[in-house]
């Protein structure tokens, strides 16, 4: 899983395995977990790459993420 935090913007962990967005930007998540297909085995440096099923989320201050289940809270 990969996680980009924008400038002014943070991920407050909390110990149920949880995190909000707090700040004035995003959190982005890329979930790979579903991934079914890719030819990054297979590609060079500058090639295109295939990733077929690839998951991403884009929080919003005061969304709330489970990272242990891999799952936006509502």
């Amino acid at each position: 899983m990969g996680i980009g935090i924008d400038e002014d913007t943070c991920a407050a962990l909390n110990h149920d395995g949880t995190f909000q967005v707090l700040g004035k930007g995003t959190v982005t998540i890329v979930d790979p977990a579903s991934l079914t297909h890719t030819n990054h085995p297979q590609s060079q440096e500058t090639d295109p790459v295939s990733l077929h099923n690839l998951k991403v989320h884009v929080l919003c201050p005061g969304d709330r993420y489970d990272y242990k289940n891999r799952a936006v809270l509502t």
